[in-house]
């Protein structure tokens, strides 16, 4: 007896959403966490330093160098470090030299030049095997390994990433600093969603609130009720805040919600909002934002009640907006309004009036201006966009109308090609294979 393809084919449309949907909350999870947990390796410069003059030039190039980093000016900022890393060079400071290098390679990183980044933090690791033990050694020594972690995360190197980290983490231990052994478990637990070992991902970031939290895996945090979680939430908050805090507080709120516990993940999320507020944070707030909004997209996707779900939707625009206002990131501000725009679209499948909203929110956008990080991020990133596209012009075939505003579909399957391409490149075969199935999907 033959197959049903009408009901096949219903089968096989039902299974790609739930891929799809699937695959949206994984990056979620991805989104903004590379921006927003890469801080400059900023280590002091050798107070032994006898060339008194020559320090007083390398110092003041390590803090225009920073001051550029943190204000968005990447490429200003990768100059600086150069000329920082001759002035070091030229002092035969080697220490302070590897640390401008690593600091270097992290900068190359946010641009999207993985072999400049690469180039740099090999340059940096080689210098420091030739120093002797110290302890000026060891916290640049584990600060490289970090931003090297971060290089091989994003590249999709995830088993060599975890190993960085844990080397570094050792390190850190070492050395007792327990501050910067804080984030690096933090950044171990992104690279394990990232592999897919969440109860490990959550035992190892619940490690860093233990004491606060009291609980030591998600499948004990679930059991908190939502008033135990508050007040124990109210403990952290009440404290003196850190960029820690912030991002380990986000980076739980994100995986509470990965997990299938978003209304925990909003609780989390708000503390982190406090706590970045606190610290008169332009930067982690919008980080922070991000991930509420995505939060709230969920709890909207998940709520059958309609008027509650516009809340929902509504509360996630709201974030996004606050997302792409206070973020100095041109990578950040567009990561928010592609989100923006991505749930308007959703919210156009039952209103026509927020596609018209969607459709002048993309003009807005000058389309022709968004650029996309050769990255693991910017490859999902490039692929939400071009699904974005497809229902624009799917919006549009569906009322009759033709705009030549609007992409054709082959300009979106070049997108969804270049995207394909860039993921193979990184040899990042599951991003690689998720372009090819959009590409699928689209033809």
């Amino acid at each position: 007896m033959k197959p049903n393809r009408s009901v096949f084919n219903r089968n096989l449309t039902n299974q790609l959403k739930r891929i799809y949907h699937k695959r949206s909350l994984f990056l979620a999870v991805l989104l903004f966490i590379f921006a927003s947990t890469a801080p400059p390796v900023i280590a002091k410069v050798s107070q032994t330093t006898q060339i008194v003059q020559t320090q007083s030039d390398a110092q003041q190039l390590v803090n225009q160098a920073t001051q550029l980093y943190r204000s968005g000016q990447l490429q200003e900022a990768a100059v600086v470090w150069e000329k920082a890393v001759s002035a070091f060079s030229a002092q035969k400071d080697n220490l302070n030299q590897a640390m401008a290098l690593s600091n270097l390679s992290l900068t190359y990183q946010q641009l999207g030049q993985w072999e400049k980044a690469t180039k740099a933090n090999q340059q940096s690791l080689a210098l420091l095997q030739t120093q002797p033990q110290s302890q000026d050694k060891q916290k640049i020594l584990a600060q490289a390994l970090d931003i090297q972690g971060y290089l091989q995360k994003e590249v999709g190197q995830f088993t060599q990433s975890l190993e960085s980290w844990q080397e570094a983490a050792k390190i850190y231990s070492q050395i007792k600093e327990p501050a910067k052994l804080a984030q690096n478990k933090i950044n171990q637990s992104q690279v394990m969603q990232d592999m897919g070992l969440f109860p490990r991902a959550c035992k190892t970031l619940l490690e860093v609130f233990n004491q606060e939290l009291g609980v030591s895996d998600c499948q004990e945090f679930s059991q908190l009720s939502s008033e135990e979680l508050t007040a124990k939430l109210q403990k952290i908050t009440s404290e003196s805040p850190s960029v820690t805090k912030v991002i380990g507080l986000r980076s739980l709120g994100e995986l509470l919600r990965f997990i299938g516990q978003p209304e925990q993940s909003q609780l989390v999320l708000a503390s982190s909002l406090n706590l970045a507020q606190k610290l008169n944070s332009p930067q982690e707030q919008a980080a922070t934002y991000l991930s509420i909004g995505n939060t709230a997209k969920t709890l909207a996707e998940n709520e059958r009640v309609r008027r509650r779900r516009e809340t929902y939707y509504q509360q996630a625009v709201d974030a996004y907006i606050q997302a792409a206002k206070l973020t100095n990131l041109p990578t950040m501000r567009q990561q928010a309004q592609l989100n923006q725009l991505s749930l308007l679209l959703k919210q156009g499948k039952s209103d026509p009036e927020k596609y018209q909203q969607a459709k002048a929110f993309w003009l807005s956008l000058n389309p022709q201006d968004l650029k996309f990080s050769p990255s693991r991020t910017g490859v999902y990133e490039q692929i939400n966009y071009a699904q974005s596209l497809a229902e624009l012009i799917q919006a549009e075939n569906s009322q009759q109308k033709q705009d030549s505003q609007l992409p054709s579909f082959d300009e979106i399957d070049k997108t969804l090609a270049e995207a394909a391409t860039q993921a193979k490149n990184l040899g990042d075969k599951q991003a690689e294979a998720y372009a090819l199935g959009n590409r699928g999907a689209l033809y």
